[in-house]
């Protein structure tokens, strides 16, 4: 979903209580969390979030949002928006999930107390999201360091043997 309006607060009770005012529209209203993230306070001081929220909210034009391609570890969309404003994931908010915005690595915030969001400025936008946790690249890069120490000693040990 693509929503023209945002606002931070700083704790899970605070977007608890957003959320569950019968005036809340997750569809034109997303709650950010600052705690869980530096992200969120670096996005509010570069962006300034209330000029930028002031501003959207003016908009009356509707995203078109396009799904490319899509599977469990990625997904490519094709973003045309008129105004600013945050494309809302319906995936939960986790370690390892990384969005890129025309290509360039852009932060993701903490939306709607479970999920995520992505600032996109008015305008034409591939944004890829891909899972990518750390712990995978740093698990696969030990396996292979042990495989070649394994066959290093295993060599090694022929060698011993032939002799």
């Amino acid at each position: 979903e693509f929503v023209t309006s945002g606002e931070s607060v700083n704790s899970d009770d605070e977007a608890l209580g957003v959320m569950l005012n019968p005036n809340y529209d997750p569809r034109v209203h997303v709650v950010l969390q600052k705690p869980e993230s530096a992200l969120v306070d670096l996005h509010v001081k570069r962006l300034n979030a209330q000029e930028v929220a002031s501003h959207v909210s003016r908009c009356d034009e509707h995203a078109r949002i396009d799904t490319i391609a899509s599977n469990t570890h990625s997904a490519l969309f094709s973003v045309s928006n008129n105004c600013d404003g945050y494309l809302v994931f319906t995936e939960p908010f986790y370690p390892g999930w990384r969005v890129y915005v025309d290509g360039k690595p852009t932060p993701i915030l903490r939306a709607n107390y479970a999920f995520s969001a992505v600032f996109l400025k008015a305008g034409d936008h591939k944004v890829e999201r891909r899972y990518r946790p750390n712990s995978l690249i740093i698990g696969a890069l030990s396996s292979v360091l042990f495989c070649l120490l394994l066959g290093v000693i295993t060599y090694k040990g022929w060698l011993k043997i032939e002799d």
